[in-house]
This record gives C-alpha cells, sequence and structure tokens, in this order.
C-alpha cells in the first residue's frame, strides 16, 4: 500500500512538471490543420521592420509607432529564416512559466486549469501563428513577473537590477506593458518596502535598457531623434487609441468574443 501510494505520488509530481510541454504537440496539430480565428496583417510589417533594422536601418524610420526591441528579435529569427517558430517558441515558454508560478505559489489544480483555459483561447492560439509585438512582449513580461515575486524576499541586490533591467526591455517591446508591470511592482511594494528604498536603481535600469534598444536613432540623429521618436509614438498612441465611446465597445466585444466586430480602415 504504501509503495503504490509513492507510485501515485511520483506519477502525479511527473505530471505535473511535463503538463504545460503537451501544449507543443497540440498547437502544432492546430498549425497543421490551419485552424486560425484571426489572421493579423502587421506581421508582415514588423518582419520587414526587423529586418531594416538588424541592416542598420534606424527604428524611426520604418514603423516608429511602436518600440524597436520586438521587431530587432522578429527581424533576427526572419534573417535566420526561423521566424514561423518564433512566435510559438515565445507564447509556449511565456505558458510553460505562468504554469510554474501558479504551481509554485497556488498548487497543481490551479495550475491545470490554467493550462486548460490557455488552450481553449482563441487569442493565445492566433499568438503563436504570428510575429507579433505580443508575443515578445508577453515572454518579457512574464520573466518580470517572476522575478518580482523572488524580490518579495530581497535576500539578494542583483533581484532589483533584473527586474529593471527586464521592465525596460518590455516597454522597448510594446507600451502595453506598463499596464501588467505597475500594479505587479505596486503590489511589491505592500510585500516588501525594501523595493521602495531601492526604486531609483529599477527605474535607473529600465531607463538604461529602454534607451539602448533605440541606439541607432542616436546614431542617425543624436537625442533629438530618440526624443521626436517617443513623442511622436505619444502623438500616435493618443490618436489610434483615443478612448471614443464605440472603440471601447469594440475593445470590450472583442475581450468576450474574440471577434472585432468593426475596424478603421486605411
Amino acid at each position: 500500500m504504501i509503495r503504490l501510494t509513492l507510485l501515485t505520488y511520483d506519477m502525479r509530481k511527473f505530471l505535473s512538471y511535463i503538463a504545460p510541454f503537451l501544449l507543443v504537440p497540440y498547437l502544432i496539430i492546430i498549425r497543421y490543420l490551419n485552424i486560425v480565428f484571426i489572421k493579423f496583417a502587421d506581421e508582415v510589417i514588423y518582419i520587414n521592420a526587423g529586418k531594416a533594422y538588424i541592416r542598420g536601418v534606424a527604428p524611426y524610420f520604418i514603423n516608429f509607432e511602436h518600440p524597436p526591441l520586438a521587431k530587432y528579435v522578429i527581424g533576427f529569427f526572419s534573417m535566420l529564416g526561423i521566424s514561423t517558430y518564433l512566435p510559438m517558441i515565445m507564447i509556449i515558454s511565456a505558458i510553460v512559466l505562468i504554469y510554474y508560478i501558479v504551481h509554485r505559489y497556488l498548487n497543481y489544480k490551479h495550475a491545470y486549469l490554467y493550462l486548460a483555459i490557455v488552450a481553449t483561447d482563441t487569442l493565445v492560439i492566433n499568438a503563436s501563428f504570428f510575429n507579433l509585438l505580443n508575443c515578445v512582449t508577453l515572454l518579457l513580461v512574464v520573466l518580470y513577473l517572476y522575478v518580482a515575486l523572488k524580490c518579495i524576499t530581497l535576500d539578494k541586490h542583483g533581484k532589483i537590477y533584473v527586474l529593471g533591467f527586464l521592465a525596460g526591455l518590455a516597454l522597448a517591446s510594446k507600451w502595453s506593458s506598463i499596464y501588467i508591470m505597475v500594479p505587479v511592482l505596486l503590489t511589491l511594494f505592500i510585500f516588501n518596502k525594501e523595493v521602495i528604498r531601492r526604486i531609483h536603481i529599477l527605474l535607473a535600469m529600465a531607463l538604461v535598457a529602454y534607451i539602448t534598444t533605440f541606439i541607432m536613432d542616436f546614431v542617425s540623429g543624436g537625442p533629438y531623434l530618440f526624443v521626436k521618436h517617443n513623442i511622436d509614438m505619444i502623438n500616435y498612441m493618443l490618436w489610434r487609441h483615443s478612448a471614443t465611446l464605440p472603440l471601447m465597445v469594440n475593445g470590450f466585444l472583442t475581450l468576450i468574443g474574440k471577434v472585432s466586430f468593426w475596424f478603421h480602415k486605411y
């Protein structure tokens, strides 16, 4: 009886470790069957922009609307000829890390529930097929969350440097990452007041990481082009994502139904 109990526990523990990796064949099969709910044309823009960045073009001159880091990653994988696999690698890596976070801080039952929700979410499935900024940003934000949880016990100074560095990289991929990172940081303040005393380190590291991704803007036009790039991004975001009632309703319906009911045509 004791042996059977130990075997059952070992099997459950083994399954808990391999469970998230079962998403790999699952997504491969869906991709093979070409089950796509929404098609995104944006990836063509990001691939071309990323390739141009790799060749030395300043990010401001091609697709200035978003920060450049995710497009650098997409361009790099594209030039290697393996960009097709980048979204799946990023999405699965993020899913696996979130799974282990849930498993570690809650329990395996919650982790299994999380996997079931993810496996049936059409937005997650779609994101694993297209080279979008969200893929790179998601992995960086999840890594940020993981390090933030580690910072609850701030026993090593290096953690705050890593947290700031990841924050800067996530912002340099897509600004919307701030909607997750700021609440996480504020929650961290509650659990560990030491983080508040070292916030200057975190902000400095984030700023350095963010500015570094715009290095070609500095090369092409100095600090002026970097500042102009960021101002133009702000203006674009305020115009493109202005909080009109139709856009807010469309965003809500998209969140619930996973389908955009109307869109801008340019």
